[in-house]
């Protein structure tokens, strides 16, 4: 799946621009003791098989900061080809209490 759009508000969580997310490889944007997990589903996803719609995980930002977002995929059709829409919410806060 190609990523062709990007939500204003996933550029603010990343605190980068579109352009800088857009070719980037999702691992870019993992927290490295998340990677192989997410990895694995981000393989099954591309793989059409079964894959966890939402899940909560660690985000690195640029600037080294981590977040803990809560991610909701939705398969969709974009230009008739197979794409993800992701939602990504900061909930570092809810994390805290």
């Amino acid at each position: 799946m190609q990523s062709s759009l990007v939500q204003s508000s996933t550029a603010v969580l990343s605190r980068d621009s579109e352009a800088e997310i857009l070719g980037q490889h999702i691992e870019e944007f993992l927290h490295p003791n998340e990677q192989k997990k997410q990895l694995q589903v981000y393989q099954q996803r591309l793989e059409s098989r079964p894959a966890r719609e939402e899940y909560e995980t660690m985000s690195i930002l640029k600037d080294g900061r981590i977040l803990h977002v809560r991610i909701k995929v939705q398969g969709i059709s974009w230009d008739h080809r197979p794409a993800d829409l992701v939602t990504i919410e900061d909930v570092s806060d809810l994390k805290c209490l």
